[in-house]
């Protein structure tokens, strides 16, 4: 899988240090790291299993956290789910739009 643990996101945030920005732009920063990386954690496991077939755990231990730690950053499992769905809706629509530009179906007059 794609998939990239939060550890392995850490030099990212020991860049934003370098830069020299807030303690709230950095937390914000790796809350969005967290988020992104389990986002596509779930969208793997999905894939995989279903949406409805894999665990909190398998989703934190997907990305080197612990269950627990997820309530952070979702309020539940509902809230990945609607993230996965949005995820895919945005694929879908990024693909879709790809295939009907002018330049795929040219206007013959």
């Amino acid at each position: 899988p794609n998939t990239v643990r939060i550890s392995e996101r850490y030099s990212e945030l020991e860049t934003l240090k370098d830069d020299r920005p807030t303690a709230t732009d950095r937390i914000a920063a790796r809350r969005a790291m967290v988020r992104e990386s389990a986002i596509a954690a779930a969208w793997d496991l999905a894939r995989a299993h279903g949406l409805a077939a894999f665990t909190m755990r398998d989703l934190a231990a997907r990305i080197g956290m612990r269950a627990p730690s997820l309530y952070e950053y979702f309020s539940g499992k509902d809230e990945i789910y609607g993230a996965v769905i949005h995820e895919y809706l945005d694929r879908a629509s990024t693909a879709a739009a790809k295939a009907l530009t002018p330049a795929t179906y040219p206007i013959v007059g």
